[in-house]
């Protein structure tokens, strides 16, 4: 594997400044179009956000989701369909 390039700098030099201009200790000048903290969205949107990816963190409901992206299927179809039992697919239907 090939290391990573490091350079620094030399003090008082054109890239000097770019990466004092920049804020980035790194001394690299290709960070110039980095937003600012400010950009990022609120917290409550990313743990809204969280919770959405949750979701997905398990087969079954991927399964679930995958079956019902083309049609609407009870309760009794589904669990059929991707071998599961109501009662489980209930459970996950809640979350």
């Amino acid at each position: 594997m090939k290391p990573d390039k490091i350079t620094e700098a030399a003090p008082g030099s054109e890239d000097a400044q770019n990466a004092h201009d920049n804020g980035c200790s790194c001394g690299s000048a290709e960070h110039a179009g980095v937003p600012s903290p400010e950009c990022m969205p609120d917290e409550e949107l990313l743990y809204d956000l969280a919770d959405l990816f949750k979701v997905f963190g398990d087969t079954t409901r991927i399964k679930m989701l995958y079956a019902l992206m083309g049609q609407e299927l009870c309760v009794a179809d589904l669990a059929e369909l991707i071998a599961a039992t109501q009662s489980a697919v209930s459970h996950q239907l809640r979350t």
